[in-house]
Formats: structure tokens, C-alpha cells, sequence
């Protein structure tokens, strides 16, 4: 008999994050292709940084992370009319989820996010006891948490298991 625990709310899949080798190529053509003009794809720097102080905070065991060190990422959004959206993602140098995806695969999607509501912090500590660590925790400031579990090897790709409900 399996293990009881909360399922993943399907309804609350918010996002695919895709690693590709330049974002600003992969915006162009993705605006292309989708008629989404470049300038609505929100493309920025994001990442965390030395000032996202929350102890929480970590990536695979490094619990100091966010602490001393930081890294960073280019994003873009492409937006799709059902509410879901694609983020293209070109890591940076230095590590972090992005740029380790990168050296093992190359490009490719890096995670599934979905928001799972008041189950998220027991979906969270599922995965994890059955084996799915975590790859990265963050918390950001007045933003949400996101966490993401390394179920690559068994479900093809990392899953996000985000707080709150699907914003639509």
C-alpha cells in the first residue's frame, strides 16, 4: 500500500522553465512564432542575491546560500492566453540550478511549477522523504517560496511545488 500524502493540483500549473542558450535569441523567436511582441516578454536579470538574507534559503545542501554568495539568471516571460507562461531562462556563470541544469543537458526544461495551496509545505516534505531532494529554497522577500525538487531522474523533469493558489 502506498504512502498517503497530498497530490500535486494539476489545475495549479503555473509554468515551464526552459534553460536556452541566449534569451534574447530565444525571445525573438519565440515572438516570432507567438505574434507576443519582445517588449511584453518582461525580460530582466533576476536571481538571488547576497542581500536575500533568509536563512531558509539554500541550494542542494548549501544552507549558507544566499548568505555570502549569490547567483543570477536572464528571464523571460512568454505569457499564454490560459494563464500559464513560459520562462526562458539563460543562466549565468556562476552556479546555481540554471547553470548546473545547463553543464549535465544543455537547454532544456529545467522544472514544472505548479501552486498547490494550503498542501504545498506537506507536498514539499513528501517529495523530499521519498527520496526527491531539493535542488533550491528560496524565499523571497515579499514575493513567495520556491522550491524545487530534483525528480529529474524518475519524472523527466524537476518539480516546483509552489505556495498559494493559481493566479488567473
Amino acid at each position: 500500500m502506498s504512502e498517503k500524502h497530498p497530490l500535486i493540483d494539476l489545475a495549479g500549473m503555473i509554468h515551464l522553465a526552459i534553460v536556452v542558450n541566449d534569451v534574447q535569441t530565444a525571445v525573438a523567436e519565440w515572438s516570432k512564432w507567438t505574434g507576443i511582441p519582445v517588449e511584453k516578454m518582461n525580460m530582466r536579470l533576476k536571481g538571488i542575491t547576497k542581500e536575500d538574507k533568509d536563512p531558509r534559503n539554500h541550494y542542494r545542501k548549501d544552507y549558507d546560500y544566499g548568505m555570502h554568495e549569490g547567483y543570477g539568471f536572464w528571464e523571460a516571460d512568454v505569457d499564454f492566453p490560459n494563464g500559464l507562461r513560459i520562462e526562458l531562462i539563460q543562466p549565468e556563470p556562476e552556479k546555481g540550478p540554471f547553470k548546473e541544469y545547463y553543464e549535465k543537458h544543455g537547454t532544456g526544461i529545467h522544472h514544472i511549477a505548479f501552486r498547490c495551496g494550503n498542501d504545498s509545505d506537506a507536498l514539499n516534505d513528501a517529495l523530499e522523504a521519498a527520496g526527491y531532494p531539493y535542488i533550491v529554497d528560496t524565499y523571497h522577500l515579499n514575493i513567495d517560496r520556491w522550491p524545487v525538487h530534483d525528480t529529474e531522474e524518475i519524472m523527466g523533469t524537476n518539480l516546483c511545488i509552489k505556495p498559494g493558489k493559481k493566479e488567473v
